[in-house]
């Protein structure tokens, strides 16, 4: 009871004003009909100079850090019910290997495009891929999970973030009139918008233009490149998931892996199974929305504008880089396969 009322004391108010934010968020996303996400960023982000001050900072940033941390963790394991057996349904070998190839190629051509044109951190460069190829500002978060605490700016997350939901916001106006005017049917219509748009509400505003087959298809493909976080989460905690002793020697992957993602697989496979009933699905899956916004409201209080700012070009040139290859990759992909 003493600890319980000592963790009350130490986090309630940072708890309970990342609850407002991502409260406020969502209700001014469904009346102005954007992403909750960005809604959430920007209403946290303006907050920060009141919560930044030395008299509220200490009272707050406890809590704030708890929202990030637990809730990511927990949101980002439960993604692990979208992946299913449809995918082996409603695509063939051929095309499932285009899609996963496509994730690890734009992962490795950020950060080749980086080192030799762009010249950011090589941290960000691969965050700016694995965000592209997987499932946007999630996927990001879930990337910092397994980094050293400061490894990464916060300013380069947010920005990172944000810059992802512009151009997918973008990619779903832009793409399903390329893809018409190219004259593909539906399916592979909807195919291509789930392999290639960065967050999976957008995929699924794009899908709707070709109907409930093309919706369904994009899905699949879209559970498949989240699927595809799994290996590209081993790659970061190979690369970039060092601790003190490790000095510059590569970690063993394994030993590092986050209780999560195990959390992930474990769901995964028993969706795939038919293990987890499809009562619960839909309210897990809300779960699972709400707590990666409470780490977005979490980390956007936290963000001081003016630091964001300093990041610049790089993510907005280097994202529109990295986007342009997936969707080059998949639609020629498509074509050469049928």
């Amino acid at each position: 009871m003493i600890r319980t009322k000592a963790w009350l004391a130490t986090n309630y108010l940072g708890i309970t004003l990342t609850l407002f934010v991502a409260g406020a968020g969502m209700f001014f996303a469904q009346i102005l009909d954007l992403s909750s996400v960005l809604v959430t960023l920007v209403i946290g982000i303006l907050l920060n100079p009141i919560f930044e001050r030395p008299n509220m900072a200490p009272k707050v940033n406890p809590g704030l850090d708890y929202s990030l941390a637990l809730p990511l963790q927990i949101g980002t394991g439960l993604l692990g019910l979208k992946i299913t057996d449809d995918l082996l349904k409603l695509m063939s070998p051929s095309i499932i290997l285009l899609i996963i190839a496509g994730v690890l190629l734009t992962l490795g051509i950020s950060v080749l495009v980086n080192r030799f044109l762009i010249k950011w951190e090589s941290l960000e460069a691969a965050m700016t891929g694995a965000g592209v190829a997987i499932c946007g500002a999630s996927a990001m978060l879930a990337m910092s999970l397994v980094l050293k605490k400061g490894r990464l700016r916060q300013e380069s997350l947010i920005s990172l973030i944000m810059t992802v939901i512009g151009l997918s916001a973008i990619a779903m106006v832009l793409y399903p009139l390329i893809v018409k005017l190219l004259g593909f049917d539906d399916a592979v219509g909807g195919l291509i918008m789930g392999a290639t748009i960065h967050q999976v509400s957008q995929v699924v505003g794009a899908s709707a233009v070709f109907g409930p087959e093309g919706m369904a298809v994009a899905t699949m493909s879209k559970m498949l490149r989240v699927a595809c976080l799994v290996p590209v989460m081993v790659i970061f905690i190979t690369f970039y998931g060092r601790n003190d002793e490790a000095g510059t020697a590569k970690m063993n992957p394994l030993a590092y892996m986050p209780k999560f993602l195990y959390f992930f697989i474990l769901l995964a496979v028993a969706n795939v199974y038919g293990w987890v009933p499809e009562l619960i699905k839909p309210t897990l899956s809300a779960i699972s929305n709400i707590l990666i916004l409470l780490a977005v409201a979490a980390i956007a209080v936290k963000t001081n504008l003016r630091s964001l700012l300093t990041v610049g070009w790089k993510p907005v040139v280097l994202m529109t880089i990295d986007s342009i290859f997936l969707f080059v990759w998949i639609v020629g992909g498509i074509m050469l396969l049928t």
